[in-house]
């Protein structure tokens, strides 16, 4: 016999926490099904007395259980603390349905990924595999009168791309206690430079419910903002990757306006500039609320492509800790040094 399916509604108007009692277990030791009825119409009554009713009663009305279907996930035990959601729907003239979803007080995360360096037929779409994409359109201006001076370099997400990536993270929120946005963006190798779509994306998802947007791609660390209490990472840098490419010959110079220097000796196994060593690690840590604190693990990358964590008191910490606030002093921001990590002002402290 197939399983009962239920298609729960996306958004859940009343949430309860109800605490397991030794009178809700049954002979396994966990709670009985019969149990799980009474716990929902706790959750239900709950529900319709915090819109100003009484359900024995409601506007003269009385309720009457037709049928139940529950779907059994999990076991809970006893002093288990259950969340109870409750949400109403299929309304006829003298019927509803009442939805449930019961969770044993867990945090559920959303991580949601997007790429922002991608080239033409990259991007995925309904017919065709590929890269969830926020695509971007990049334009130049000229601000100065010397020959050869570089242009203002502006770009901007595509508004399709950037609706869509809105919608998701509307959407997550929804299903989800907190959401992570990863984000492969920005210009790389190039240190604090932050180009001007970045602002955009991140601010946008903030907006649509994700409680941080975690950057990567341009190898080197850029700053950390701080927008409407939420952190917007705008690249952590390196973690684990090895590589050698044209830039590691001499005389070699990234587009033609930026000289970096790249480690020309063939037994360097990290080959990218000696400030693309730094790189940060977030940590974050979840509680039943969603996001509950952001912290960075300093680390430092060897020219055997071996990161190392960074500990208070070692030469490097001050000097890591240093060059992020740099990279970050143009944004708004509360970063400060912890023991051994930096913490984000952020959520809750």
């Amino acid at each position: 016999m197939p399983r009962v399916e239920i298609a729960l509604p996306e958004h859940f108007a009343f949430s309860t926490t109800l605490e397991v009692r030794v009178s809700d277990l049954n002979y396994g030791n966990h709670v009985g099904n019969d149990a799980v009825l009474a716990l929902i119409h706790e959750a239900r009554r709950r529900y319709v007395r915090s819109l100003g009713h009484d359900e024995i009663g409601a506007d003269g009305l009385g309720f009457v259980v037709g049928d139940a279907a529950v779907v059994y996930r999990a076991q809970a035990f006893y002093g288990d603390s259950l969340k109870v959601e409750v949400a109403a729907g299929e309304f006829q003239s003298r019927s509803c349905a009442f939805f449930y979803r019961v969770s044993k007080g867990d945090t559920t995360v959303a991580v949601l990924a997007y790429n922002c360096v991608l080239r033409d037929g990259q991007k995925a779409f309904k017919d065709h595999p590929g890269l969830s994409a926020v695509r971007c359109r990049t334009w130049y201006e000229i601000v100065d009168h010397q020959p050869g001076t570089p242009p203002l370099v502006m770009s901007a997400p595509r508004e399709d791309d950037l609706a869509d990536m809105v919608a998701d993270i509307e959407n997550a929120r929804t299903l989800a206690d907190s959401v992570v946005v990863y984000i492969h963006w920005g210009l790389r190798y190039v240190p604090k430079v932050i180009s001007t779509y970045q602002p955009i994306i991140g601010h946008a998802a903030i907006d649509a419910g994700a409680d941080i947007v975690i950057g990567h791609g341009p190898h080197v660390i850029k700053g950390v903002e701080v927008y409407q209490d939420k952190a917007i990472f705008y690249s952590i840098g390196n973690f684990l990757t090895t590589g050698r490419t044209k830039y590691n010959e001499p005389g070699t110079q990234e587009w033609n306006v930026v000289w970096m220097e790249h480690p020309h000796d063939p037994k360097v196994l990290y080959g990218f500039p000696e400030h693309a060593k730094r790189a940060m690690i977030p940590r974050l840590t979840f509680d039943a609320s969603g996001l509950a604190k952001i912290e960075v693990l300093p680390t430092l990358i060897n020219d055997q492509a071996q990161p190392r964590v960074l500990r208070a008191g070692d030469p490097e910490f001050e000097s890591h800790f240093e060059y992020v606030k740099w990279a970050s002093d143009t944004l708004e921001n509360d970063l400060r040094v912890d023991g051994d990590v930096y913490v984000v002002g952020k959520a809750r402290d």
